[in-house]
């Protein structure tokens, strides 16, 4: 079914009860798919009430280029002329038959049953994100009752209807995509890093570039993070092209051009990303300066797709940050990021974000003792409690779920909030990080 917009005609004093359906029910991509218009204009008329509202909500709904996939679901006790707004929805606007007068319950039950339809409701939405992980998923259901047994059953649907599952093949534009002009006056071998991690997200970006480019110019660039190495092929080319699924925070890209630095490779690098955030970009262009390789490295960013992290004041000295080591830069940065996943506050109370920052620490605090076996301070702990550098993304890969994205998607533990207890299961369980096994065995 083609999505189209819903168009509500309801009273003034029931917008924001509408509204705030709107924004419980529909996943947060899909928010401007619904219109609510009102009667307010009836306190501009003495006489000819109806007449005056019908007349400004017509101009509204001929203003709106509306299509055949919208509808219109008017409230029954709206101040306008019902059967005016009909027979123009008939006659001068889309038809199809989408345009019903109905009692409040009936107008939210419609709107569920359209939105659950086309996907755009949250929970056929999460589902279906879920649906492209390549490992182990929790039921929605199972992970959405832990926050209710918290005490926050808002959180988990606002969460769920803000996932994101990127499979790079599927990535608009493609960034991996071989471009004629790139082939013209020089020889490029295409690179995708390996590393230890056997099932990490370099497999898909290295069987998209088989699959995609010349055969014999596809490479393993070989990154080992124990000894801090970054090893090319051994190829006689102009350029190396570096592919990677993601550039987030830029401090794994920036280890890497550390290690291109120490071992400079024989010839141009130029870097590309299928996600980018200005925040990873500005720390690893300023790395590339700091380093002294601005005639050996590049990032390509023309056709990533941009995240941006990063509030409008940031200052103009941190625009390139020439003045600052890249420690200095890097920390200063943070000052002025966004957390993703509350973009659009409103909805978000404080003691909402409180409480996801309150379950991460603890999630991460037991994380961290696991991995290094003593206990983290308390700032270490605080940087990864809503997702490394604070950013909450949930978006992720349908092989890996970045560190950056809210623990409470990645991490396994026991979470106390005042008086209630869970043994906090993620929604995505990847064997690496898990404490406990058995969660691998959804269903046993």
């Amino acid at each position: 079914m083609q999505n189209g917009r819903a168009f509500l005609v309801v009273p003034s004093a029931l917008r924001a009860d509408f509204q705030e359906f709107a924004f419980k029910s529909l996943a947060w991509n899909s928010r401007g798919s619904v219109c609510i218009l009102t009667d307010a204009a009836k306190v501009e008329h003495k006489s000819d009430v109806k007449e005056g509202v019908t007349r400004a909500l017509l101009n509204s709904l001929a203003s709106s280029a509306v299509d055949q996939a919208d509808s219109l679901l008017i409230h029954r006790e709206a101040k306008c002329s019902h059967k005016t707004l009909e027979d123009w929805w008939r006659d001068e606007g889309p038809g199809q038959g989408r345009c019903k007068v109905l009692a409040p319950k009936a107008i939210k039950r419609a709107l569920t049953d359209q939105w659950e339809a086309e996907g755009s409701h949250w929970r056929v939405y999460a589902g279906r994100e879920i649906g492209k992980f390549d490992g182990t998923a929790i039921p929605l259901n199972e992970w959405i009752n832990q926050f209710t047994r918290l005490g926050y059953p808002a959180v988990g649907p606002k969460l769920a209807g803000r996932l994101r599952v990127v499979r790079p093949v599927e990535m608009q534009p493609q960034p991996f995509a071989p471009r004629s002009v790139d082939q013209l006056g020089q020889s490029q071998a295409h690179c995708y890093v390996r590393d230890s991690d056997e099932g990490g997200s370099w497999v898909d970006v290295q069987a998209l570039l088989t699959h995609s480019h010349p055969v014999g110019s596809v490479k393993p660039v070989l990154w080992d993070s124990g000894a801090k190495t970054l090893t090319f092929p051994q190829v006689h080319v102009d350029q190396f092209v570096l592919y990677e699924d993601g550039l987030w925070s830029g401090h794994e890209a920036s280890r890497r051009l550390e290690a291109m630095q120490t071992m400079p490779p024989e010839a141009q690098v130029v870097m590309k990303f299928g996600i980018v955030t200005d925040f990873g970009l500005l720390v690893c262009r300023h790395a590339i300066r700091s380093l002294g390789l601005v005639k050996t490295v590049a990032i390509d960013a023309s056709s990533s797709e941009l995240i941006q992290l990063l509030r409008s004041d940031v200052p103009e000295r941190l625009r390139n940050g020439n003045d600052l080591s890249r420690e200095e830069y890097f920390k200063a940065l943070h000052d002025y990021t966004n957390p993703l996943a509350f973009e659009g506050n409103s909805e978000w109370s404080e003691s909402e974000r409180q409480f996801c920052r309150e379950a991460g620490s603890q999630l991460v605090k037991q994380w961290l003792q696991k991995e290094t076996g003593v206990s983290p301070s308390p700032e270490k702990v605080a940087r990864f409690a809503l997702g490394g550098g604070g950013f909450a993304s949930t978006t992720l890969f349908a092989r890996s779920v970045p560190k950056v994205c809210l623990p409470l998607l990645w991490l396994n533990g026991q979470v106390v909030i005042e008086d209630n207890l869970v043994e906090w299961k993620p929604l995505f369980v990847d064997a690496r990080r898990i404490s406990d096994p058995t969660l691998l065995y959804v269903g046993t």
